[in-house]
C-alpha cells in the first residue's frame, strides 16, 4: 500500500489534508484501523505531523459519529504561535501517568471528554504541544499514541458527534481531546458541523 496525504486547501496560517491509499481517498473507518494495527502507516502519519510547516499548531478534525465512518478522514492544521512559545508542564496530568506505559488515556475533570495522553518518557518539553511530540519523542510512543487513539475513537463511535482535535492553551502537556463540542476548535467550518 502506498499512502500520500494530499493537500485540499491551505495559506500561511492554516492547512487541510486528505489522506490517500493507492490513490483512494480513505475514510474514518481505514485512517482509525490503521493507526491502531498498522506500523507503517503509523509512521506515515507520525512523518505527515512533522511536515507541517508550522513550529506548533493545533490539530483539528471535521466531527464524526458511527455513521459516519465511511467518509473521507480529512484533517486540519492551525498555526498557533502562541503554543511554540510555552513550554511542557506536566503537573496537571502527572497523577494519571503510568510509569509502564507509554501513553494513558482518562476522562477530563468535567467529564465531557476524554483525552489521549503521553506519559513522560522522553525530555519533557518533548511534550509541550504535539508538533515538539512528533519531532522530539520516542517514534516508538507516537505509534503507541496513534495505536491507542484508533482503538479508542472505534471502541467510542456512536450516534453522538466526536470532535477530535488537540488545543493546548489550557495545559501545557500533549493532549488529544475526543470531545462531544468543538470546545478549543479555530474552525468556524468544523465548529458549525
Amino acid at each position: 500500500m502506498t499512502f500520500t496525504a494530499k493537500l485540499e486547501a491551505g495559506d500561511n496560517g492554516f492547512q487541510l489534508y486528505a489522506l490517500l491509499c493507492d490513490g483512494l481517498v480513505m475514510t474514518w473507518r481505514e485512517v482509525l484501523t490503521l493507526w491502531q494495527n498498522d506500523p507503517e502507516f503509523g509512521r506515515f502519519y507520525l512523518r505527515l505531523l512533522a511536515d507541517v510547516p508550522f513550529e506548533a499548531y493545533f490539530w483539528e478534525h471535521p466531527p464524526f459519529t458511527l455513521g459516519e465512518l465511511d467518509k473521507g478522514y480529512e484533517v486540519s492544521f492551525y498555526d498557533s504561535r502562541v503554543l511554540a512559545g510555552k513550554r511542557a508542564d506536566s503537573r496537571r496530568f502527572a497523577s494519571f501517568f503510568e510509569p509502564d506505559l507509554p501513553v494513558v488515556s482518562f476522562l477530563n475533570l468535567g467529564g465531557d471528554a476524554r483525552l489521549i495522553v503521553p506519559c513522560p518518557q522522553a525530555p519533557e518539553d518533548a511534550f509541550t504541544h504535539l508538533a515538539r511530540f512528533v519531532h522530539t519523542a520516542p517514534e516508538g510512543q507516537g505509534l503507541a499514541l496513534l495505536q491507542l487513539l484508533g482503538k479508542t475513537l472505534l471502541a467510542e463511535a456512536s450516534d453522538e458527534k466526536i470532535y477530535l482535535s488537540t488545543s493546548g492553551l489550557g495545559v501545557y502537556w500533549l493532549h488529544i481531546r475526543l470531545d462531544e463540542r468543538p470546545k478549543y476548535y479555530q474552525s468556524r467550518r468544523y465548529r458549525e458541523m
